[in-house]
């Protein structure tokens, strides 16, 4: 009868083989946890930023928040307080309050004192403590506008949760740092005898006085 040349694995090589499986298994669940552990560490009392589709809200100081969405813009907002389910935010410029539900998980909004509606999904949240972690990231984005006669206008916006900047280019000229400013509506930048307001789609750039009118390209 012809051996089979196949060879059996030893006791120590199958208990080997199953130890190695257990601790990639273990790995995961542990990771699964620390996610979960995360997650849960965050609610409406301690939470620093909510992220949602095109944007997010972070708080930038003491009982101070901002909007800001991917494509510029940025909303100033005072901290009323938490409930056991949300945090409250208020736009007194523009008379809006923000519920941030992070036990539902969703953004809801209120105009001039009307029912709160939906009007995000919250996407990631993060707790002070680990926003405390990130502090050192930031996120850039650059903007391009079309001025009066044309003039370019490009404005890299620099933000991270200690403070927010814009580098403004007029004309092609080298880019003026500006630091953000209290604004009625939308977002200012002042520094260097330059002020940026911007809102929506539109920019205004004053630089010593002389205004001009800019259009997101």
């Amino acid at each position: 009868m012809k051996r089979s040349s196949r060879r059996l694995q030893s006791p120590v090589a199958i208990r080997a083989t199953a130890f190695a499986a257990l601790a990639t298994l273990s790995l995961a669940i542990m990771a699964l946890f620390a996610a979960a552990s995360a997650q849960a560490q965050v609610n409406s009392a301690n939470v620093s930023a909510v992220y949602y589709p095109g944007g997010h809200f972070i708080r930038v100081g003491p009982r101070q928040w901002q909007e800001r969405g991917d494509n510029g813009a940025r909303f100033q907002f005072e901290e009323l307080g938490p409930d056991e389910s949300a945090m409250y935010l208020l736009d007194r410029s523009r008379n809006v309050q923000i519920a941030l539900d992070v036990s539902a998980r969703v953004i809801l909004y209120s105009h001039n004192n009307e029912p709160f509606r939906q009007l995000y999904q919250i996407t990631a949240m993060e707790a002070a403590g680990q926003q405390q972690q990130q502090q050192t990231q930031s996120e850039t984005h650059t903007v391009a506008f079309s001025c009066n006669e044309g003039i370019p206008l490009v404005v890299r916006f620099v933000n991270s949760a200690s403070e927010s900047l814009a580098f403004v280019s007029h004309d092609s000229f080298p880019e003026v740092r500006l630091q953000i400013a209290p604004s009625g509506s939308g977002s200012r930048y002042v520094g260097g005898g330059y002020e940026l307001h911007t809102k929506g789609d539109t920019a205004i750039i004053t630089i010593n006085g002389t205004q001009d009118i800019c259009t997101r390209q």
